[in-house]
């Protein structure tokens, strides 16, 4: 995390971008894919610098293009085939296996600066128009706390 974070900063003061901590999670994905990429690798290794920067050019190419063609079938699925778009449901401190992790609401003194938050963090990662197409609930499974954030497309947006 603190290297992703300095690369963070860095491509904001270099480029005047204003990218925020949530990018972590991209930047994590790509980093991670060029890591196991045993060509790319292989090419570190017996290529010319110059070789070796050609490779990891097309690489990164190839990641990101990945990346963006991943969230954008989400993104076409979400909109474009309802019944899915109306189940989708983001559930938060529940583990990938299912495990209930629960939350204590970060500690925050109540329920509705807790939903606040969620609410904020989509809009700062999504941007405002997100925030409106949300709607975040908790309630207590196996004694732990879990939020689930329900999202809506535009067509149902209630606050659009």
């Amino acid at each position: 995390m603190e290297t992703l974070s300095r690369i963070i900063a860095e491509l904001n003061e270099r480029f005047g971008l204003n990218l925020r901590a949530e990018r972590r999670v991209t930047l994590d994905q790509m980093l991670d894919r060029l890591d196991d990429d045993a060509a790319l690798d292989a090419a570190a290794r017996v290529d010319t610098r110059e070789n070796v920067r050609l490779t990891f050019d097309q690489k990164i190419e190839h990641v990101i293009q990945e990346i963006v063609d991943s969230n954008f079938d989400l993104y076409m699925r979400i909109t474009d085939d309802r019944p899915f778009g109306e189940a989708v449901d983001l559930l938060i401190d529940v583990a990938d296996d299912g495990a209930i992790v629960g939350t204590e609401r970060d500690q925050l003194e109540s329920d509705d600066r807790f939903m606040r938050l969620r609410v904020q963090a989509v809009r700062n990662g999504l941007g405002d128009r997100a925030g409106t197409r949300i709607d975040p609930k908790c309630q207590v499974v196996q004694g732990k706390t879990v939020c689930g954030v329900s999202c809506y497309s535009a067509a149902r947006s209630r606050c659009s």
